[in-house]
């Protein structure tokens, strides 16, 4: 599994509880394949590169998305840049 390298920089005034280490992992990963695009994630292709489940990387998405780290569009997940910087 990879080491977490890069620095996430999120907006305090956006409401970030129930951040885990695990949701930021998944969330890392799912950047990493999205960059700037929206498209569809395979979460058994996410769930292997952080060493989790299938259920565990759509739970986790759940409160990415919660916390609007990620956004959904058309059944298509992408970054919103609007919380991260």
């Amino acid at each position: 599994m990879e080491q977490l390298k890069e620095v996430l920089v999120v907006r305090p005034d956006k409401g970030m509880d129930g951040l885990t280490v695990r949701r930021l992992k998944v969330f890392q990963a799912i950047s990493k394949e999205l960059g700037d695009r929206t498209a569809r994630v395979d979460y058994n292709e996410i769930g292997r590169k952080v060493g989790m489940s299938y259920n565990g990387v759509k739970y986790a998405v759940g409160g990415l998305l919660r916390a609007k780290l990620l956004g959904l569009k058309n059944g298509e997940l992408y970054v919103n840049k609007k919380t991260v910087l």
